[in-house]
């Protein structure tokens, strides 16, 4: 078991990208990331944080978050990141974006999530949420080799089972990646109204080389019917609680960490 240790700190509504830019870095870095680089391109901000999921040789990647003028936050992964020519090795496929406020009364949360299969930073503001971290399954099927390719995943924001690599996988194939889903897990269970979960999670590439891993118990799809999306609730189930980590637009379930 590898239970979640979370970090949830409330801030007034930044009134400057900078603000909200600094309030991310921290909490990225409490969550496990080191803050590997940092520039403005294009007058698009970069951070790109790298991150350890292993020890073999291609076990670290780097997750690059841009941030537009607007407020549109987008995240993607990659084998490298070169500091002086800014750019990406690797890079695999953007996830899907939101847009965050910096006008808004309301309050905006970051969530530092740091567990053995998900590291990474949870950010609500109103019903919008993000997760901006990365997904490494606990086990890995014995002929996939670290050695020579990244085993670590971004999630779709807005198009869960989706999930995102480096390009640096076996094969030559694209970096989209699927989780097992079902549509029917909705509400909770009617005889003990313990919320229902798919577990283990499996990973797999649509294409090519079918399942890669799963996760442990401590990574779940769980329903959310219902649920509002601020990804803020606590799950119940099998008397354990799970972090809900937001919904994409008409999914009947999300992603939920292991807290207790």
């Amino acid at each position: 078991m590898s239970i979640a240790t979370i970090t949830r700190t409330n801030y007034p509504s930044p009134t400057s990208q900078a603000t909200f830019l600094s309030m991310l870095d921290t909490a990225m870095q409490v969550a496990g990331f080191t803050l590997f680089d940092s520039k403005n391109i294009s007058t698009i901000e970069n951070r790109i944080y790298s991150l350890a999921v292993s020890n073999a040789a291609k076990g670290t990647v780097y997750l690059r978050m841009q941030l537009t003028t607007g407020m549109v936050i987008t995240a993607r992964l990659s084998a490298l990141w070169n500091t002086s020519i800014n750019t990406a090795t690797n890079e695999g496929t953007v996830s899907s974006n939101a847009t965050f406020s910096l006008s808004s009364l309301a309050t905006i949360s970051f969530t530092a999530i740091n567990s053995a299969e998900l590291k990474g930073v949870l950010i609500v503001q109103n019903i919008t949420s993000f997760l901006l971290g990365v997904i490494r399954p606990a086990n890995l099927e014995s002929w996939y080799d670290e050695s020579q390719f990244n085993f670590a995943f971004t999630a779709d924001n807005s198009n869960n089972p989706n999930v995102y690599g480096t390009t640096l996988i076996p094969g030559s194939v694209a970096s989209s990646w699927g989780m097992n889903f079902s549509s029917f897990l909705s509400g909770s269970n009617p005889y003990n109204a313990n919320i229902r979960q798919i577990r283990p999670i499996e990973f797999f590439h649509p294409s090519a080389f079918g399942s890669v891993g799963y996760t442990s118990n401590d990574l779940v799809w769980a329903a959310c019917s219902g649920i509002s999306n601020t990804g803020i609730d606590e799950l119940i189930t099998s008397n354990s609680s799970y972090l809900y980590l937001g919904k994409s637009s008409g999914q009947s379930c999300a992603l939920g960490v292991r807290i207790s």
